[in-house]
């Protein structure tokens, strides 16, 4: 079987297979303590293996917003490359981002 030399050679259902791979390989990480910023302010977590998954309010920083704190929004945390990075989910945690198996699946987009 010849394997795709670039990512660009995969179709779209082999892109979102090895990003099911990757997620699965992350999630198998240490869970990851409470992340604290100064701008949000945490309302729910949920730890799915190696990603933890935090409902926030967060402040804009505008002078002016009468709005604020806006959300709350679904964020997930997890380490790539030694350093732990977020990825904003939305409103909603859709039931694709919940465990399969004991594995948290994260779609990249």
């Amino acid at each position: 079987m010849d394997l795709p030399n670039h990512w660009s050679e995969l179709d779209t259902e082999q892109k979102d297979l090895v990003n099911r791979y990757i997620w699965v390989l992350l999630a198998h990480q240490d869970p990851l303590p409470l992340i604290e910023k100064p701008n949000r302010e945490v309302v729910d977590r949920r730890i799915e293996g190696g990603v933890s998954y935090q409902f926030e309010r967060v402040k804009c920083g505008k002078k002016n917003c009468h709005k604020c704190p806006h959300g709350p929004y679904w964020y997930a945390y997890f380490r790539k490359n030694g350093k732990v990075v977020s990825k904003y989910i939305g409103k909603d945690l859709p039931s694709s981002y919940v465990t399969d198996g004991g594995s948290s699946i994260l779609p990249v987009t």
